[in-house]
């Protein structure tokens, strides 16, 4: 019987201090030039880079749950959610929110513009404990916020669709909510059996050590360990790959040029 977005909230107030006020969006700067003037909005700018205490502020992070509606979570879904916001947001003293991000399939609700459908067709996309931390989002919506992207099908699937747009509504939820630093981007269909907190930590710190260069093409490739040794012979392995080439862009694991053709017809 646990109320997930007010135990969120309750965690983000009592740990406030630990993070930086949130930036203005663009409708709060304009509520501000009616009541105070350019002026006043520049000094409300003015936010201290460290808390009371003098310690550097702690960045936060969306958690984003695709779903959609008409979504049926089962008994296991839900154990799996309580784990995600207890060991993600709750343990960690509000770092991560989770929230989830919902496809509206029905193009013709006009959940962008009515208040009460918008609300009606919330509640009915997510289990009565996890309501208060969803957003909804429409292939059609999309159309009319991404007008400048040409319209065209692929596959017979549209370029403000869930498949080949995936980011579009994540834009959007990120212009919302201006208080986060990074998002996360995390499907129904991901398990995990550790603890959640320590894994997005890990794997945080991992990709901070990363270096940029290579890094559009270490991310073309799969790293499978047992072929390609550790992660320092895969980063040569691709270094290698990208100064001296490959017999063609579709045969990049090919050990040898020579055989490129043999292997693959």
């Amino acid at each position: 019987k646990v109320h997930w977005a007010e135990a969120q909230e309750a965690c983000m107030q009592a740990n406030k201090d630990r993070f930086k006020p949130a930036k203005k969006g663009k409708n709060d700067f304009f509520k501000s030039m009616a009541s105070g003037g350019p002026n006043k909005e520049k000094e409300d700018e003015k936010i201290s880079e460290k808390t009371k205490n003098g310690k550097e502020y702690t960045t936060r992070t969306a958690v984003i749950i695709r779903t959609w509606t008409g979504y049926e979570y089962d008994p296991e879904d839900i154990f799996y959610l309580r784990a995600l916001v207890n060991e993600l947001s709750i343990q960690s003293g509000s770092e991560y929110v989770v929230h989830f991000l919902i496809h509206v399939k029905d193009d013709n609700a006009q959940v962008w513009s009515d208040e009460d459908t918008y609300q009606r067709v919330l509640d009915e996309s997510l289990p009565e404990e996890f309501r208060g931390m969803g957003t909804l989002w429409s292939e059609r919506q999309m159309g009319l916020i991404y007008g400048g992207v040409h319209e065209s099908m692929y596959r017979d699937l549209p370029v403000h669709g869930a498949y080949r747009s995936t980011y579009m509504p994540v834009q959007y939820f990120a212009h919302q909510h201006p208080e986060y630093d990074f998002f996360w981007h995390w499907e129904m269909d991901i398990r995990y059996t550790g603890h959640f907190y320590h894994l997005f930590n890990q794997v945080s710190s991992w990709a901070k050590e990363q270096p940029r260069k290579g890094l559009w093409e270490r991310n073309g490739r799969f790293y499978v360990p047992q072929e390609h040794g550790s992660w320092e012979d895969f980063r040569h392995m691709v270094r290698v790959q990208i100064e001296h080439g490959t017999a063609a862009k579709q045969n990049v694991y090919a050990k040898l040029a020579s055989d490129a053709g043999v292997k693959d017809p």
